[in-house]
């Protein structure tokens, strides 16, 4: 793999990247707001700029887009307080500066934790509260998962608890339910609802008819859930995303 190169085509700088792994040429903007253009070995470079002035309303899009969503995260505060609507528990935070490079979080109390060292480095600091959400999650939404599986006797394999971005849940074929850790922030309603829509999926894994009788059988009301949680986005806070 060699190395990257820069080059420019009227208004749009950008940099080929030559791989092996490559099977096309592929646009990337990065998080600094570069354009990089990844190539197949052996790919003749003079036909980049071409493709780059192609896609130009893609490029300049993205790069928009990637601008507002990173002043949006530097604008926000860190949280003073997490709310989990779904068990109704609240956790003061509590940024206790000190000589340290690093940052460390631990539980003063049930109801607050205290994250010490670096306090100015934002990103540090919600990347350590997402670490710890997802362990909250676990403790509390596995145990949740099974006392809903006893409820309605329907069984799984295993459980996890990931940080997905797209999908509230997911069941595999084999059995495995997958939740997200961000389900905390949900009312305990739309929980109830991913949880009895997951374990639905170890009896049918489509979303047949069959499945959806079987859900009503546990969630009457699933129509109604089912519409609220594609909006439950707003539930979520920035820093956990």
């Amino acid at each position: 793999m060699s190395g990257p190169h820069s080059q420019r085509t009227d208004a749009l700088p950008y940099r080929i990247r030559e791989s092996k792994r490559a099977r096309r040429v592929l646009l990337r903007v990065l998080a600094e707001g570069a354009l990089e253009v990844v190539v197949p070995t052996g790919f003749n470079p003079k036909h980049v700029p071409e493709i780059v002035s192609a896609h130009a309303g893609w490029i300049q899009r993205t790069r928009a887009h990637l601008e507002r969503t990173q002043l949006l995260a530097r604008a926000e505060k860190l949280p003073e307080e997490v709310w989990f609507r779904a068990t109704g528990a609240r956790v003061s935070v509590r940024y206790v500066p000190a000589p340290s490079d690093g940052l460390r979080l631990t539980h003063a109390s049930p109801t607050e934790i205290r994250i010490e060292g670096d306090a100015a480095n934002v990103e540090g600091c919600r990347s350590l509260l997402r670490r710890w959400l997802r362990g909250q999650a676990k403790r509390l939404l596995i145990p949740w998962l099974s006392r809903a599986s006893q409820e309605t006797g329907l069984r799984y394999k295993l459980a996890q608890v990931r940080s997905q971005q797209s999908r509230w849940g997911s069941c595999s074929a084999r059995g495995t339910i997958s939740l997200n850790d961000k389900l905390l922030f949900l009312p305990p309603e739309l929980v109830r609802y991913v949880l009895v829509h997951e374990l639905c999926h170890t009896v049918h894994l489509s979303h047949s008819t069959a499945y959806w009788d079987l859900v009503r059988q546990f969630e009457p009301d699933c129509s109604n859930l089912n519409a609220t949680l594609r909006k439950a986005n707003r539930f979520i806070p920035t820093w956990a995303c």
